[in-house]
């Protein structure tokens, strides 16, 4: 979460951030712009699995390098806008991804923010390749630890470039702003 206030600053900053719906067809773009954008399946499995009941939102150039970075081909979905200031701050929570043992500085993040760590990619590969067990994904992680709950958290995930918001994000803070966008991989 965020404070209503908090969340107003950025908004006045820039008004924007961007979801890239994955393989979205004008059926799935359509009934978007009637309901609102709502998670119904996520895009990263295993140890990048994200939170249940959250839609991920970026800053456009935080979205055009994730998709490009790392992924082995193109990527193509709708691309849609969301108003900041029309959202519901209570559902603002942070990207677990910034939280990342596997981050730039992962460890001394959570450590910053007194959280437990999160489970580390390598331990993650590990623990499938040996069949010992299998640890939490960043997305359970988040949810197990309560990722969100301090809104300096979330305020600390939007400095990043990108926040997670929990539920439907409402039909009238969307706006599409092109139905077949096209992310190349990285050269």
């Amino acid at each position: 979460m965020i404070e209503r206030e908090q969340l107003a600053e950025v908004a006045a900053r820039e008004r924007r951030f961007y979801h890239l719906a994955v393989n979205a067809d004008g059926e799935t773009v359509a009934s978007v712009l009637e309901h609102g954008l709502e998670r119904t399946r996520g895009y990263y499995r295993d140890f990048w699995e994200s939170r249940p009941g959250h839609v991920y939102l970026g800053r456009f150039p935080y979205l055009k390098r994730l998709f490009s970075c790392n992924h082995g081909e193109q990527v193509k979905g709708a691309l849609f806008s969301v108003d900041l200031a029309l959202l519901e701050p209570a559902r603002v929570n942070p990207d677990e991804d910034h939280f990342s043992f596997y981050g730039r500085d992962g460890v001394a993040t959570t450590q910053r923010f007194r959280l437990q760590p999160s489970p580390a990619l390598w331990t993650w590969e590990w623990a499938a390749y040996l069949r010992m067990w299998t640890p939490p994904s960043l997305g359970e992680w988040a949810e197990q630890v309560e990722l969100g709950k301090d809104p300096a958290t979330t305020r600390f995930s939007i400095g990043r470039g990108s926040f997670a918001y929990r539920g439907v994000v409402p039909p009238a803070t969307l706006r599409l702003v092109k139905p077949d966008f096209v992310v190349e991989k990285a050269a």
